[in-house]
């Protein structure tokens, strides 16, 4: 009896203690999220110079889509790189009058005609990464992480007007650095497969989430 008594005992210290030391990730994980994300100063700058200039004009944006990918070094410190795709765009229809001529170039005629233009801005971003991870069991992990990187912004003009000339406008931004401060989670259903969500300021919006997977 004493001997029942003493394997139980071991075998329940055993199953606690391997669940208080489960850890979501640990020193050699790798982590890959694919994210959305809400949010971005430029968008939101775009948006408001933008609102209420014309009922019929149409604007459209992606605040942010993204990967980034970690590996731990440590158990509690990993490095990664974090890529970043934001656009924005409006689309302004305006009415222009054609001409008609006749042999001689004098004008015999006009139609109105109804066309669309639109201005576009897409930017890229790519960061290096560093995560410190404060919380860590068999479900979730939470960290704060830290991004620097390059950005490149580029500038469209299209129309539907056979007169007009649809040309790329340039690349241009006051300054090409990309940054974020954040805090993140993943929360994992299976061993390899959770979510994961980041609310912080820079790129990748202010808040993003995503599917999250572990190698």
């Amino acid at each position: 009896m004493k001997k029942l008594l003493f394997l139980g005992l071991f075998a329940a210290t055993t199953v606690v203690s391997t669940n208080v030391n489960a850890q979501a990730v640990e020193q050699g994980s790798v982590i890959v999220d694919v994210y959305a994300g809400y949010g971005t100063v430029f968008n939101a700058l775009f948006r408001s110079a933008y609102q209420g200039v014309d009922a019929d004009s149409k604007l459209s944006a992606i605040d942010a889509i993204g990967v980034r990918a970690e590996y731990l070094v440590s158990d509690k410190f990993g490095v990664g790189l974090d890529f970043t795709y934001s656009s924005i765009k409006i689309v302004d229809p305006y009415t222009s009058t054609v001409y008609t001529y006749d042999q001689n170039g004098f004008i015999t005629g006009s139609t109105a005609a109804v066309y669309e233009q639109t201005f576009s801005s897409k930017k890229i971003g790519v960061m290096a990464s560093m995560n410190y991870h404060f919380l860590d069991n068999d479900k979730v992990d939470a960290y704060t992480n830290l991004g620097v990187g390059f950005k490149n912004r580029s500038y469209g003009y299209e129309s539907t007007d056979p007169t007009q000339v649809s040309e790329d406008l340039g690349v241009g931004t006051l300054l090409p650095l990309a940054l974020r401060v954040g805090v993140g989670m993943r929360y994992f259903f299976t061993d390899n497969i959770g979510i994961n969500m980041n609310v912080g300021l820079g790129q990748g919006g202010w808040v993003n989430g995503g599917l999250a997977l572990k190698f």
